[in-house]
């Protein structure tokens, strides 16, 4: 290559082409998951009021495929581990690659504890809940009051950091097999759910949820305390092709986490684009579907009404997976069916960010951003172990407990901002790639130098999909439901993030100048298999 062996940790990556189209597609619709569907379901009618959600999906799953179709061929033409960072690094500055990526990799890792304290455990508090309350069982019940103790549910979260963190370490192989295998349950959950939903009604569902819940008229109740808090009864295009357009955005993640992996993937020219565009159109429909089965099921103000945080006046769970059950309550199969598939949502989320993250963490070090020691890869697993021991043991178990016993959460608040703005700069590297780098583009695979009236419709996807995010960033300073309450502190946070990413990219130029070796060297090149 013309390089100096010691740009780069070694000659080779040590990882190995294992993931095939499943287990990249699985990757990409982790975090599209039915976990994530419900828990952000539950926001949605005090975040939008008047939205209607199914709309929404349908018509940003159109405007997010811009993006997808970006990542899609910037992966094919950089089939390498790291993603963005790789892309930007190359095609733009290798400090703006770095913090591009450092900002994503902390923004989702730092969510692994996070998501089992707000996802997983509210989800085995649902099964308990509903199995407690169909079969009498007070020992049951007893587990839902235990794990909304604060040093229960921690203690419960830490355990769940060290078990993912060793199924991450698992031989690449198994881990996507394992993924494979929970989204597949999922996906039962869900098509089991359309067909529970579909053969429902507001007032069955209604009889039946104050019948399990054990409180006369409580699905009355919740609407009527929901309505003085805002609740709209009914759905309005202004709200849903406004704030609800923009919202979808936050729903609408981790089709690009392929592109992270893509040292690891097979014929990852055709694979790549593929399983990052099909997996964003599927989920996106698949959700949009699954959001209208609600309002169908349970009644559109119902649906909403668990958004508004009060307006439930027991500990009934306030979520689909229990609005389900209960309907099918006395069909003890189908009860087991969609609890474990809604379940096995939550494990395959964090999963998806252990394979992200630490691909991540893995590409800075093989450049020499970060120290050496974190590229290191399992002869035995091929996986990177001291990259995935950072990402579990202090992204996952530290934040976790920073987020219990502090107000690190209030800083998080505007992270979505960063989020998009990062986005937006590889968008920026879209559109640039055939112009800049006119040799590497040449280069490319057939599908990432496709033109339209002679010009690529890669800067064209990039200009549109810069667009759409400029107007989620506009929604999200203007609109504290996507956004986040604005505050200095949270904004500081955010910005010092990438601040600190873009420094820490300069010290590390420095530091190994002083050493005789100039890490800048290696960002001319695609790294090495």
């Amino acid at each position: 290559m013309g390089i100096s062996p010691r740009v780069f940790v070694r000659d080779a990556t040590g990882l190995v082409r294992e993931i095939g189209p499943l287990g990249a597609f699985a990757l990409a619709s982790g975090n599209l998951s039915v976990a994530t569907g419900w828990y952000l379901l539950e926001f949605f009618g005090s975040a939008v009021p008047g939205g209607e959600l199914g709309i929404d999906l349908v018509i940003g799953t159109i405007l997010v495929l811009f993006p997808a179709i970006v990542y899609g061929m910037l992966s094919a033409a950089f089939p390498r581990s790291g993603g963005d960072y790789v892309f930007v690094s190359r095609v733009l500055d290798p400090s703006l690659g770095f913090m591009v990526n450092f900002y994503l990799a902390f923004y989702w890792m730092t969510s692994i504890g996070f998501i089992a304290m707000i996802v997983i455990i509210p989800n085995l508090s649902t099964i308990f809940a509903i199995y407690g309350s169909v079969y009498n069982n007070p020992g049951l019940l007893g587990w839902v009051t235990a794990l909304s103790n604060l040093n229960i549910s921690t203690i419960v979260g830490v355990a769940l950091c060290f078990l993912f963190t060793g199924l991450a370490l698992l031989n690449v192989r198994s881990f996507y097999r394992l993924m494979i295998v929970m989204l597949a349950l999922s996906y039962m959950a869900l098509v089991l759910s359309f067909g529970v939903m579909w053969t429902a009604n507001p007032a069955n569902f209604a009889a039946a949820f104050n019948g399990v819940s054990g409180t006369a008229n409580l699905y009355q109740t919740i609407i009527n305390n929901a309505t003085p808090m805002g609740l709209a009864s009914t759905w309005t295009w202004s709200a849903t092709l406004g704030p609800g357009l923009l919202y979808a955005w936050l729903m609408l993640g981790g089709w690009q986490y392929p592109a992270f992996v893509a040292g690891e993937v097979k014929r990852p020219q055709r694979i790549l684009p593929l399983t990052i565009i099909l997996s964003l159109v599927l989920n996106g429909l698949l959700y949009a579907l699954f959001y209208e089965s609600n309002y169908h099921a349970f009644g559109y103000a119902f649906t909403n009404a668990i958004g508004f945080s009060g307006v439930n006046p027991g500990a009934t769970p306030l979520v689909t997976p229990y609005f389900v059950s209960v309907l099918v309550a006395n069909n003890p199969v189908l009860l087991f069916l969609i609890n474990v598939g809604y379940f096995m949502g939550g494990p395959l989320l964090i999963l998806t960010f252990y394979a992200f993250g630490t691909r991540c963490i893995f590409a800075w070090a093989f450049d020499r951003v970060v120290p050496a020691k974190l590229s290191e890869v399992s002869e035995r697993f091929g996986s990177p172990v001291y990259a995935t021991l950072l990402a579990g043991l202090v992204y996952g178990i530290f934040f976790l407990l920073l987020y219990n016993y502090t107000t690190l959460a209030t800083y998080f608040a505007n992270m979505i901002m960063g989020y998009v703005i990062v986005t937006m700069i590889v968008m920026v590297a879209a559109i640039i790639f055939p112009y800049k780098k006119k040799d590497m583009f040449e280069n490319a695979p057939e599908f990432t130098k496709k033109k339209i009236a002679g010009v690529p419709l890669m800067a064209i996807c990039g200009l549109i999909g810069f667009s759409y995010l400029a107007l989620v960033l506009y929604g999200a300073l203007t609109n504290p439901a996507i956004g986040g309450p604005i505050s200095y502190a949270s904004i500081g946070f955010m910005v010092g993030v990438l601040v600190f990413a873009l420094v820490g990219y300069y010290v590390s130029v420095a530091y190994h100048k002083s050493k005789g070796v100039d890490i800048t060297l290696a960002f001319k090149v695609i790294p090495p298999e």
